[in-house]
């Protein structure tokens, strides 16, 4: 972690490495006083039903299309919105390439075959497998 802190400040332009460092030690700070705190406080009695969080953005899995959106709009907004971190980004992608090349390899050999758009996974198919998405049986 001190690895990539250290990298990413080396990489910021001048001027800016003092309010990064400031605001990093604010974060430190804040979350060791958190920590002595006890953590965040759970409101959420045992037992007791509760609505619907809602969807979740965990469950989406980001492989195909939706995971090549996901990367190029982040490599959009650091290269497009952040000139002086372009190395940063260049770096980045030279070593994302072949990585996401080796974990596309590795990953074709726990493949699991969707037929959802997108390749969102069903609620229905991840409780029973055996469930097809038309009801029929």
């Amino acid at each position: 972690m001190c690895g990539v802190v250290i990298a990413f400040a080396a990489a910021l332009p001048t001027g800016v490495l003092g309010p990064f460092l400031v605001l990093l030690a604010a974060g430190i700070i804040g979350a060791v006083l958190l920590r002595l705190r006890g953590g965040g406080e759970r409101s959420v009695r045992a037992g007791e039903d509760l609505p619907h969080p809602g969807p979740n953005v965990s469950q989406i899995p980001l492989a195909g299309l939706p995971g090549a959106v996901f990367a190029l709009g982040f490599v959009w907004v650091f290269w497009f919105g952040a000139p002086g971190l372009r190395p940063l980004v260049l770096v980045a992608g030279g070593l994302g390439v072949p990585g996401g090349a080796v974990l596309v390899l590795l990953g074709r050999r726990h493949r699991t075959p969707t037929s959802t758009p997108l390749g969102l996974h069903s609620e229905r198919r991840a409780a029973d497998p055996g469930a097809t998405d038309k009801g029929s049986e």
